[in-house]
């Protein structure tokens, strides 16, 4: 029984080796991926071509994407084996710049991202990570500055110590994706929040009026609009000093929740 048991492991293991040995390193397909390293709010949208250069976007939310960084990187820069792609990518405006992005599958449509930043000796400036989901139609990036960008030119400063005004940032929802949004409040009129999901061409938005929102201590309660009957929508906000908001954005679905998500924004025209 013993030497039968023997017997079945080495046969086993044969077999596995036997698969792993025939196993395709991955390949990165032409197409576009994006998503956003929510720690420093850059928006990341990675651009792969039929054929070379490909290229990196690094948008930084919180200047309104006025802050752009370029990595172009050709197929010989990118190394694949079975369980990862491996890109070094330069920077188009600082040439000892590097980005090293390691990426992984995560289901179908995803890659998980370790994104590292170092200089020509190879030393790292800085690192991060996020999850890059394929968008098969135009970048949310490019969707958000042609509709927004002669908004945000004509952006005023406003009040420190007033809500109203233009905010950005990300909102992280419960099973970890990461999203833009935007909120546009008035104290006087009718305000929105708009959350722009990664790799969809669309977007959700909540209104809500002035009487739609209730003070309560350093808390603003709001009860937002939804788009099915019967359903519900609500934002909670706190100001965290003169620059950010935090808050928490939940909807449930004739009474079973289906979203919930926190978000940090940082005000725009500041």
């Amino acid at each position: 029984m013993l030497k039968l048991f023997f017997v079945l492991v080495i046969a086993l293991s044969a077999f596995t080796l036997q698969a792993e040995s025939q196993a395709e390193p991955l390949k990165l397909s032409p197409g576009l991926w994006e998503g956003i390293s929510s720690d420093d709010m850059f928006y990341q949208v990675l651009e792969i071509n039929e054929k070379g250069p490909h290229r990196l976007v690094s948008a930084k939310l919180s200047a309104g994407f006025k802050q752009i960084e370029f990595y172009l990187f050709s197929d010989d820069q990118v190394k694949c084996s079975v369980t990862e792609c491996i890109v070094e990518a330069t920077n188009t405006r600082r040439p000892n710049e590097f980005v090293r992005l390691i990426l992984t599958p995560y289901l179908d449509d995803y890659f998980t991202v370790l994104h590292i930043v170092h200089d020509e000796t190879g030393k790292p400036i800085l690192s991060d990570h996020y999850r890059l989901a394929q968008q098969k139609s135009q970048s949310t990036v490019r969707r958000f500055l042609d509709a927004r960008l002669p908004q945000l030119k004509a952006l005023q400063p406003t009040s420190a110590d007033v809500m109203d005004g233009v905010w950005i940032g990300v909102m992280v929802s419960s099973v970890g994706d990461a999203d833009m949004v935007l909120l546009e409040f008035s104290s006087q009129q009718t305000s929105t929040m708009t959350r722009y999901i990664n790799g969809m061409s669309v977007s959700h938005v909540s209104s809500f009026k002035p009487e739609d929102v209730r003070k309560q201590g350093e808390l603003w309660l709001i009860q937002g609009t939804h788009p099915i009957q019967g359903s519900n929508r609500q934002l909670v906000m706190q100001r965290n000093g003169d620059t950010f908001i935090e808050g928490y954005w939940s909807d449930s679905l004739r009474g079973h929740s289906s979203y919930a998500g926190s978000f940090r924004l940082i005000r725009l025209g500041k």
